[in-house]
């Protein structure tokens, strides 16, 4: 009775493992996932906990199941099995934003494929079907939940849209052991993930400082309304170019102007910045947080009366207008968006190929000045305003 109680466990034993072997090579458990909790799989597979130990056992042995200290069991594709028929990730996934036709997003987008191309991934790339905030974030949401259950996916490089409520959906994409890397901003939700941007601060700096050099000491900033980490360190690089020349900060020398749809709101932008260049402690300089908004502050000081740079200097940031006809002369931070692209497909490939322990890093790069013909030395006399 004894010997087929015995008989009876260990052929549960080898279900359970055989069971669990089909899923990590068909993928369905994704190798360096953890493996589900003894308990769930106990429910699932209607066995004891003792089964689901004995077939954990069995699987390490064979190198099914890679343990760690204070860890659920990895699951784990040892070489022999990783032969022409077995489900191997063959995707990178990569969301972008706004959307694939802005020259950054492409930019970044080609820095990616030069790096992802050689090594035989293809690339799923998705972005927003309309730059209507809400649709964004439900479009990002739908993409990171089709990660999580797709074998295909190796891992992904995500620019992420400022919604602080994907802390699960990253979560769920560590927990499958899809490594993650973002690029140009860090995500507003907590998450240990690698991060590849531009040196936002100290390109900031860089600005404000080529306007303190010239002369100017009145220097306002203009940014959009929005949360993201590469607008808050560019203002923190305003700030601290103003502190170390010991020119004090002026809270209304911040303007922000509303964002909506993703864009500037055009029709209330341009009150905003005519009150700023307005007065007579007017500022004589204006560091714009993108090209974007250094191209409305340059049409709002034409309509008031103002020339640039000889009544009001102005610098952008991210050097993407030079692209269009009247884009070319606007002194601004050249960011370099397909360096970005290409080192954090680099990063992904080092997290994916070697599967080391996970130390998360941020890898910022530095964005050069590019001085054109729209800064100058500051007026010595006051210029009427129309």
């Amino acid at each position: 009775m004894q010997t087929e109680l015995y008989e009876r466990r260990l052929s549960t034993r080898d279900a359970v493992a055989n069971e669990l072997r089909a899923r990590i090579e068909s993928g369905q458990i994704r190798a360096g996932s953890r493996i589900p909790s003894e308990r769930i799989l106990a429910e699932e597979l209607g066995v004891s906990r003792a089964s689901i130990q004995g077939a954990l056992k069995e699987l390490e042995a064979i190198g099914f199941v890679e343990r760690k200290e204070n860890c659920r069991p990895l699951a784990k594709l040892p070489r022999s099995a990783s032969g022409p028929g077995s489900a191997r990730p063959t995707q990178i996934a990569v969301w972008v934003h706004p959307s694939l036709q802005e020259l950054g997003a492409a930019t970044m987008l080609q820095g990616i494929r030069s790096k992802i191309g050689s090594h035989g991934f293809q690339l799923l790339v998705g972005c927003a079907p309309s730059l209507d905030l809400e649709v964004v974030h439900q479009s990002e949401g739908q993409f990171l939940r089709s990660l999580v259950h797709n074998p295909a996916i190796a891992g992904a490089i995500l620019w992420d849209t400022g919604n602080p409520g994907f802390g699960s959906s990253y979560a769920a994409l560590a927990e499958a052991g899809i490594p993650v890397v973002f690029i140009d901003r860090e995500p507003l939700a907590a998450v240990d993930a690698d991060v590849v941007a531009t040196n936002n601060r100290r390109a900031a700096r860089t600005a404000v400082r080529h306007l303190i050099a010239l002369g100017h000491e009145r220097i306002a900033m203009v940014v959009n309304d929005d949360p993201a980490s590469s607008v808050v360190e560019r203002i923190e690089g305003y700030c601290a170019a103003l502190q170390e020349a010991e020119i004090p900060f002026r809270a209304q020398y911040l303007v922000r102007l509303p964002v909506a749809a993703g864009q500037v709101v055009m029709p209330e932008y341009e009150p905003l910045i005519r009150e700023l260049v307005s007065g007579s402690e007017a500022p004589t300089a204006i560091f714009a947080v993108n090209d974007q908004i250094a191209f409305y502050v340059r049409e709002a000081a034409r309509r008031v009366g103002l020339r640039i740079p000889e009544d009001l200097s102005l610098v952008g940031f991210d050097w993407l207008m030079r692209w269009l006809p009247a884009g070319g002369d606007l002194t601004t931070i050249a960011q370099p968006f397909e360096e970005i692209g290409r080192v954090a497909a680099e990063r992904l490939l080092e997290r994916i190929e070697t599967r080391s322990p996970f130390i998360p890093r941020e890898i910022l790069l530095d964005a050069p000045l590019v001085v054109r013909s729209t800064t100058g030395a500051p007026r010595t006399v006051a210029v009427p305003v129309a």
